[in-house]
């Protein structure tokens, strides 16, 4: 409870997610000798894709839903940006931080900016972190770009407790693969 935080006390739950590290070789499971040793982060078959209305037949919102505890700080890793891409994160519904990528020539806020003649545009290599705060009581995130072509992300990061510790869940994109929408919740 981020209410404990204050007082400098610790909580113990009994849960059962995520099973895999949870069940983790127990014996009343079967196979469960079987899975991959728990690692951290948990790696989530998220693709690192968000496409805009540029590539409509793929465009879709990622969406975590989940109890967000009050006064966490959400960051989202921005890897590369195509010609222009306007991210839209929304919680519960209300955008609560937006952003315009536009790569170009010269220098900017990119790392490095690559002209593409076959496109006439720019792909932009951020590897960049932006971050906001999220409003009490967020159950549902969700990451779009809402105009543009498309961007990559690497991982997303929700810090409960600002300031507090280095164990905060961190969600890493492992899916590469182009033209993937994101049909799933997480």
């Amino acid at each position: 409870m981020p209410e404990l935080v204050p007082f400098k006390v610790a909580q113990s739950t009994r849960g059962y997610e995520p099973l895999l590290l949870t069940h983790y070789q127990a014996s009343w499971i079967s196979g469960a000798d079987q899975w991959p040793v728990p690692t951290w982060p948990i790696l989530v078959d998220i693709n690192q894709y968000l496409h805009g209305d540029g590539k409509s037949e793929f465009k879709s919102p990622l969406t975590l839903k989940g109890s967000f505890p009050n006064g966490a700080q959400l960051s989202i890793r921005v890897q590369q940006v195509s010609d222009y891409a306007e991210l839209s994160v929304r919680a519960n519904g209300r955008t609560v931080y937006r952003k315009v990528f536009k790569p170009g020539p010269g220098q900017g806020e990119w790392k490095k900016s690559i002209y593409r003649p076959e496109w006439n545009n720019y792909l932009g290599v951020y590897d960049k972190e932006y971050t906001v705060a999220l409003p009490n009581g967020t159950a549902e995130i969700q990451f779009e770009v809402v105009r543009g072509d498309w961007l990559t992300f690497s991982e997303i990061c929700i810090k409960p407790f600002p300031g507090i510790g280095s164990n905060e869940p961190v969600i890493r994109a492992t899916d590469s693969e182009w033209g993937i929408p994101h049909n799933r919740q997480f």
